[in-house]
């Protein structure tokens, strides 16, 4: 995975992807993950997958086949980590930021704003630094709404937070 994805693009139970820096869903697109799917950051560059304001994740695991986000390099620090932009309220000057990691606009008026779905989802090895002002999470939040459904995300050897949250109305 690399680039930005205009286009719908589903990532099949029992494979392996290799993400090798920015992985950019644009707006209007979704990104589907099946069960099972393993997704490795490589850690030669800096990695992550962005999902921006207006467009879909659709990951749904299981907990007997969870989805696994990991690096290729395992240790802490070694890949950017999940970033979800929404359309939700911030609570910060003009209604609107910039996300830390791939610039992405975020926030807005809808408090019901649906990213989508994450569950059932492990994240491995996040939490790589750009500099000393932008750091990644493992999974990290800005202005997701309350259409959102997130559940059994599991952060596992981070080097920074586990979930972060920047405004929005995400449960």
């Amino acid at each position: 995975l690399f680039g930005s994805y205009t286009e719908d693009i589903t990532l099949k139970t029992g494979e392996t992807y290799y993400v090798q820096g920015d992985a950019i869903v644009k707006t209007g697109a979704t990104l589907t993950i099946e069960p099972g799917v393993t997704i490795e950051g490589k850690s030669d560059v800096i990695s992550y997958i962005l999902i921006e304001k207006g467009a879909t994740i659709m990951a749904e695991g299981t907990a007997d086949n969870p989805i696994v986000m990991t690096a290729e390099v395992k240790e802490a620090g070694k890949w950017g980590g999940l970033h979800v932009c929404g359309n939700a309220p911030l609570n910060v000057t003009g209604g609107t930021g910039e996300s830390e990691i791939g610039g992405a606009s975020y926030g807005g008026s809808d408090a019901n704003d649906n990213s989508g779905v994450m569950r059932y989802i492990r994240l491995e090895y996040t939490g790589v630094a750009l500099d000393d002002e932008h750091e990644s999470n493992g999974l990290s939040l800005y202005g997701v709404g309350a259409g959102t459904t997130i559940e059994y995300i599991q952060v596992y050897e981070g080097a920074d937070d586990g979930i972060e949250f920047f405004g929005g109305t995400a449960n």
